[in-house]
């Protein structure tokens, strides 16, 4: 993540932000934005593998509890998934999300 006015790079906190926040770049102090299609590139990179992963992953855990009646597994196996979307998105928007100026 570069700022658009001085380029230098930005903290890894500015990964979380969303559409409507505007923020002000550590250095220079130009108000920037992140730009629509790189948020629209992120959620697509979260939305779809998460959509996959629990599309996949929920009902493989549900026959499994219900075929040996344990839902300890599954339980496990679904906090890890979220963790794991958690920690993917996170990277992802680190990654890809640009800013424009105000």
């Amino acid at each position: 993540m570069i700022c658009p006015n001085c380029q230098a790079s930005l903290p890894i906190r500015f990964a979380l932000y969303t559409r409507g926040a505007v923020s002000s770049c550590p250095t220079c102090r130009a108000s920037i934005q992140p730009t629509p299609s790189s948020l629209k590139r992120v959620g697509l990179l979260i939305y779809v593998p998460a959509t996959v992963a629990s599309a996949i992953l929920i009902p493989a855990g549900i026959h499994y509890a219900k075929t040996f009646n344990d839902w300890a597994i599954p339980l496990e196996i679904l906090l890890a998934l979220l963790l794991g979307i958690t920690l993917w998105g996170f990277l992802v928007g680190v990654r890809n999300c640009q800013f424009a100026r105000v």
